[in-house]
């Protein structure tokens, strides 16, 4: 899969509603060469230092206003699907890219540092990192602020904002409406038989959270963990 989608169009970047340091871009992006869907990087700041989640490449003007935010310190990938613009971080800031593993889908992009479950990424943060016999890869989820920040496995769309009208028809076809657990993403995650995520599902109910976001989608601004649970009723339902 090719590195880099390029510089591709986005909404301004805004604080995450009622957390303080936390902000987010919604930007969009081609999934496949005719349906586009929209992505989000979030970024955290502590002090003059932002860490980037799931990370897009932003435009010249975009990039402007990123770096009034702050210096960019590290870069955080989340899950296996996204590592597409890592590369252009690391060389152009010359920034680590953390993540909890390896992906299949960007398997030559080094990862300079590998976190685990015992790491905080940021002060009072946990973190919960699916099985590692994914087949795609490594992917993590983590709570900060009482924000649940996640890549693919868990998103919220409430409308289908930034995507072309191919993307406007899939994805309610492929059940991403409301808060749910991502199908394309349990397809692909693909455990050994005998095996199932619903275990790492059920760990991240034991953190804390109100507000949710995601690598695509929207802000869940209250009320996540209730809508999250639901979800994961629904999706391992017998």
């Amino acid at each position: 899969m090719n590195n880099c989608y390029g510089q591709e169009p986005h909404d301004p970047i805004v604080q995450l509603p009622g957390v303080e340091d936390v902000y987010y871009v919604h930007g969009d992006h081609y999934y496949m060469p005719i349906m586009k869907m929209n992505r989000n990087m979030v970024i955290i700041k502590e002090g003059s230092d932002l860490s980037l989640i799931n990370p897009i490449k932003l435009t010249t003007e975009g990039e402007e206003e990123l770096l009034k935010l702050g210096t960019i310190k590290r870069i955080i990938r989340l899950g296996f699907w996204h590592g597409s613009d890592d590369e252009y971080y690391k060389k152009t800031f010359n920034v680590p890219l953390w993540a909890p593993g390896a992906s299949t889908v960007y398997p030559d992009i080094e990862i300079d540092v590998k976190f685990t479950e015992d790491d905080e990424l940021f002060p009072g943060s946990k973190t919960v990192i699916f099985d590692k016999d994914l087949k795609l890869g490594a992917e993590a989820v983590f709570t900060y602020k009482g924000v649940l920040f996640t890549c693919d496995c868990i998103q919220y769309h409430s409308s289908y904002t930034r995507c072309n009208l191919m993307g406007k028809m899939m994805l309610p076809m492929l059940g991403l409406k409301g808060l749910v657990i991502a199908n394309p993403w349990m397809e692909a995650a693909q455990l050994p038989e005998g095996k199932s995520v619903k275990p790492d599902f059920e760990r991240i109910m034991e953190l804390d959270f109100d507000q949710f976001i995601s690598a695509h989608g929207h802000c869940y601004e209250r009320g996540a963990k209730d809508a999250v649970r639901a979800a994961i009723d629904t999706q391992f339902q017998s």
